[in-house]
């Protein structure tokens, strides 16, 4: 974007949607199917009229799988959590580019070695989640990002330091794709009823949700606080999902799951 300005960096985001977007209309599920309508093959089958649902039964089944405490204090838990995300990755772009005398170009370039620590959060992560449990490894996750942000807020003399402000950049986003890892991976878990799909998104999109609310918040909170204090509120704002996790019980929306599988096959 230096280099070529903000148009461009547009185009090149729109371009690099489009290659994604038509990643999965190019590859076929099955290699005998037709790619386009003038293709050689058969046609995908047709959905047939028994297996569209009524918008009522969607909204009873995801009225029965609110019902829940677990269900309700996961959805409040996927909103709070992606607040810090929304907070620190505002403020510390404005505080490594006005402050500290980083370049975007610098940090941007950071920002791209930090997916490697991401990726191997990512696969860790999903490791993990199998064998620890994804609420065990987002609450470890958690508490990491969490004292991350409260100990790089609490040691403002270190920022100056270009091997402690560079940790931060390529350690914080490692956490976060656990964090996001393990979210996903209990979101899974956890969902039930028939429209668990529609259940499992809306935890998604609580999620976009927290993290605009997060984004929105990071000029209130800049503007009152000072650098220092505005990480420590992002770190708080991890804190007290993590409370709210031990609150979600997988043994009882499993014991939901199967008196509700006993009703519809009674029906």
């Amino acid at each position: 974007m230096a280099k070529w300005g903000i148009p461009s960096a547009v185009l090149v985001q729109f371009l690099v949607l489009l290659c994604i977007m038509l990643l999965p209309l190019l590859i076929l599920e099955r290699k005998e199917e037709k790619l386009f309508p003038w293709s050689k093959g058969y046609a995908t089958e047709k959905i047939e009229a028994s297996n569209v649902r009524s918008p009522w039964v969607v909204l009873r089944d995801l009225r029965h799988g609110f019902a829940l405490t677990s269900m309700l204090i996961f959805a409040v838990l996927g909103t709070i959590k992606t607040i810090s995300l929304g907070v620190t990755e505002i403020i510390s772009k404005t505080l490594y580019t006005q402050q500290l005398g980083w370049s975007f170009v610098e940090v941007s370039i950071f920002n791209g070695y930090a997916i490697f620590p991401e990726l191997l959060g990512a696969i860790g992560g999903g490791f993990l989640a199998d064998r620890i449990g994804g609420r065990k490894l987002m609450g470890f996750g958690m508490a990491a990002a969490a004292l991350l942000a409260i100990l790089f807020g609490s040691l403002p003399d270190m920022w100056g330091t270009r091997w402690f402000s560079a940790g931060y950049l390529l350690m914080a986003p490692c956490f976060w794709a656990i964090i996001s890892v393990s979210y996903l991976s209990l979101s899974m878990r956890i969902t039930w009823t028939r429209s668990a799909a529609t259940i499992f998104t809306t935890f998604m999109t609580l999620s976009n949700i927290g993290h605009v609310i997060g984004n929105w918040l990071a000029g209130p909170v800049r503007e009152t606080l000072s650098f220092q204090n505005s990480f420590h509120i992002s770190g708080i704002f991890l804190i007290l999902p993590i409370l709210l996790l031990f609150m979600v019980q997988p043994k009882q929306i499993e014991r939901a799951r199967r008196k509700y599988q006993f009703i519809e096959h009674e029906n």
